[in-house]
């Protein structure tokens, strides 16, 4: 037998350390009792600690947690009632059965009422008692474990919340209709609505009318697996406007993945809950493709189009003259002694001068006119749509004649003069390359002959150009 020493509010083995399944503390003012239920719950491995009194067992639960705690009803000094009203106050946690000799129904529901778990008639037996002490004791892990439980739920949910709500993407879920049912605080900063302002809502307000009938199919995805919409664009609209625009304020385009949630019923079918999505705002590659795009057509020093994008344009401009019946032309355009000019004040004045040149002269053309900018200092002018060669000779007389003012770069005043050559389709060639060979041959006649001046090819001067290559 383990020997035991019983020290107010304490139990001590004296032969070896045990663990115990939980602290139990016994209030009863009859010595017998509390010994022989100190007893019987260390017998069966419980702690048990004993007071003999109200205010004893107020002190002891001040120093120590208890589990349970077994109250008889009638105390001396302070009775269960108070005990039990000590325990609720500090919100110790203790459970509590409640022994007493009286069995009357308002004893019980009073102490039921006060937060006892269990009702027991003294002198009660032990197999009864232990039964109640175990009940409690599971209810109490019960009900620690759901706690628990509930609190990893709670952390896991304000990770998941916090993991969604930090995220750069927009991630969304619709309901069976296509309307949000949940949306996260990104897309405040992306298209500037609150999340108040669009759950509710058909997801076709955030979509521009040119891309509704793409994005009812994709955005409000109902397919799953492979199947399912990845990496498609779109373009939602930005709080308060309405263009469809991608680069500035009022348009963003984005690349969307969404995939169709579904349930089974009572019958086992598969049922369509709504959509989950994600959509990436694209804008940085969008601008990123977008300037790639521009330098591959457009010469960077003046931001004209360069040799490449004034061919395809001159293509489009040839088929639809052929529809027409009218003619197109086609200018070269170069510099009057442009390399002294490099040569004596420097290449940051030159280039300073060509994008001046390449402004003055964009001014001056129609909207459907195409200035290109292919050599330093030479330039292709696309004119489409004429009628007669007159109406070209008015055009670019009224070039020359805009460079009869001076251009200031800095400190210096520098005049300017372009030799211009003129090719007309299908007049003088039924090829993008034979008119520009063409018109580059008319220009170098204008050099020739004196320079700042303009002349249409002929085919004479073509003979006297090979004669020159020989």
């Amino acid at each position: 037998t383990t020997n035991l020493v019983d020290i107010p509010g304490k139990l001590i083995n004296t032969q070896k350390q045990r663990e115990f399944l939980a602290r139990v503390l016994v209030v009863d003012d009859d010595p017998g009792q509390r010994h022989s239920l100190q007893e019987l719950l260390h017998l069966s491995g419980y702690a048990a600690a004993v007071a003999h009194d109200g205010r004893e067992a107020i002190a002891m639960l001040k120093e120590r947690h208890y589990e349970l705690v077994l109250l008889g009803l009638s105390l001396p000094e302070l009775n269960a009632h108070w005990v039990m009203e000590f325990i609720k106050q500090q919100k110790l946690g203790s459970d509590v059965i409640i022994l007493s000799g009286e069995t009357s129904f308002d004893h019980a529901t009073q102490a039921l009422r006060r937060g006892a778990q269990d009702f027991l008639r003294k002198p009660c037996a032990p197999d009864e008692l232990l039964k109640s002490v175990s009940n409690a004791l599971e209810k109490r892990r019960l009900q620690e474990e759901n706690k628990s439980i509930r609190k990893r739920l709670e952390e896991s949910e304000c990770l998941h919340k916090f993991m969604v709500n930090s995220s750069p993407d927009m991630i969304y879920l619709l309901d069976q209709e296509g309307r949000f049912a949940f949306v996260n605080e990104r897309i405040e900063s992306l298209l500037g609505f609150t999340q108040d302002e669009i759950i509710g809502e058909h997801f076709s307000a955030l979509i521009f009318q040119d891309d509704l009938g793409h994005a009812s199919h994709s955005f409000n995805e109902r397919r799953t697996g492979d199947r399912a919409t990845k990496n498609t664009e779109l373009r939602l609209r930005c709080k308060g406007c309405d263009s469809p625009r991608y680069f500035d304020s009022r348009a963003l385009p984005i690349e969307l993945s969404s995939i169709g949630i579904y349930t089974l019923n009572l019958v086992n079918q598969r049922e369509f809950l709504g959509t989950y999505g994600v959509a990436r705002d694209i804008t940085a590659r969008k601008q990123a493709e977008e300037l790639i795009k521009h330098q591959l057509y457009h010469d960077l020093l003046t931001n004209l189009p360069n040799r490449t994008l004034f061919r395809e344009r001159l293509n489009i401009a040839m088929a639809q003259s052929r529809r027409s019946g009218k003619s197109v032309a086609v200018l070269c355009l170069d510099m009057d002694r442009f390399k002294v000019i490099n040569d004596s004040l420097g290449h940051f004045v030159g280039d300073e001068l060509l994008q001046a040149v390449a402004l003055r002269l964009h001014q001056e053309l129609r909207e459907s006119d195409t200035l290109a900018r292919v050599g330093a200092e030479e330039f292709n002018l696309l004119i489409p749509e004429i009628n007669q060669q007159g109406d070209v000779s008015t055009l670019v007389e009224k070039v020359l004649q805009l460079f009869a003012e001076p251009f200031h770069i800095g400190e210096e005043e520098i005049f300017v003069s372009f030799s211009i050559g003129i090719s007309l389709y299908p007049k003088d060639g039924d090829s993008r390359e034979i008119l520009i060979k063409n018109a580059d041959i008319a220009m170098y006649q204008v050099k020739h002959s004196g320079k700042n001046g303009y002349a249409f090819y002929t085919g004479s001067m073509k003979h006297r150009y090979a004669q020159s290559l020989d």
